[in-house]
């Protein structure tokens, strides 16, 4: 009767490793699981655009700039072979946008209000100058058009902002 009892008491104690080696990896997968939930819950947007000369041939390898005014942040990019870029993951807020390259007057756009998960498109025509001379846009953008998108489970609201006609 003692060696039944044995053998019991190590069956038990077995079930109960096994018990906890089960808790301990599904906690395990919990946690990990856990923060992909919080991957599609973003705070931020983005501008994008494309930087053209006064012709309309694209400028490529110009240097982008956007400035948050409320925090200071500075987020550069280049454009590429097609005078394309993209700011992607801004924080939501007023941004300052600045466009220069070699042998063209640095542009500027002022105040671009980004909201959240907005893709702001800002296309930029250079003018031929000095590098010295700055032009800056001060007319107000306002959206062309908004429309949302459900991409993957969650929906973005896109945006293109033209400026106002003077």
């Amino acid at each position: 009767m003692r060696t039944t009892n044995r053998k019991n008491d190590k069956f038990q104690i077995f079930c109960a490793r096994r018990r906890g080696l089960a808790l301990v990896c599904m906690l395990c997968a919990v946690f990990l699981l856990l923060p992909v939930s919080g991957w599609g819950q973003q705070v931020t947007a983005a501008i994008t655009g494309k930087v053209i000369d006064a012709s309309g041939a694209a400028v490529t390898d110009a240097k982008v700039t956007a400035t948050d005014t409320e925090r200071g942040s500075v987020w550069p990019t280049v454009t590429n072979g097609e005078g394309a870029y993209n700011l992607p993951r801004l924080v939501v807020g007023t941004y300052n946008l600045r466009v220069e390259h070699a042998g063209f007057q640095v542009a500027t756009e002022s105040n671009i209000l980004l909201q959240l998960n907005q893709i702001a498109r800002i296309d930029i025509t250079l003018t031929v100058g000095s590098v010295q001379q700055t032009v800056e846009v001060t007319s107000a953008a306002f959206p062309r058009f908004s429309r949302n998108l459900n991409t993957g489970g969650h929906n973005e609201t896109e945006t293109e902002w033209v400026a106002a006609k003077q």
